[in-house]
């Protein structure tokens, strides 16, 4: 995996900013997180994915490094379906 630079120039400093959130998203990502885990639970995830992996033809020279992609986006999501119920649960008891 590729380390993030800390020093970027301004076209990539600009392409390092969010493309498809809304503003009104950015000011409350917790919308975008319940969006989607309303949409998709944890095993549609993981069956998406899995098709996803399965179209990649098996002589792609960078299948490696696609899998090791998804895996890491595969903890992404997982991490921010775990924040998300956490933070739920907190909601909840401080009502």
């Amino acid at each position: 995996m590729q380390k993030k630079q800390n020093h970027l120039s301004p076209k990539k400093a600009w392409l390092e900013k969010p493309f498809r959130l809304t503003v009104g998203e950015m000011k409350n990502p917790l919308s975008v997180l319940k969006g989607f885990f309303n949409t998709y639970d944890l095993l549609n995830v993981n069956d998406h994915i899995g098709k996803l992996l399965n179209s990649f033809p098996d002589a792609d020279p960078e299948l490696l490094e696609t899998i090791e992609f998804v895996q890491d986006l595969e903890r992404l999501i997982e991490a921010n379906h775990f924040l998300l119920r956490k933070s739920t649960k907190k909601v909840r008891t401080s009502q």
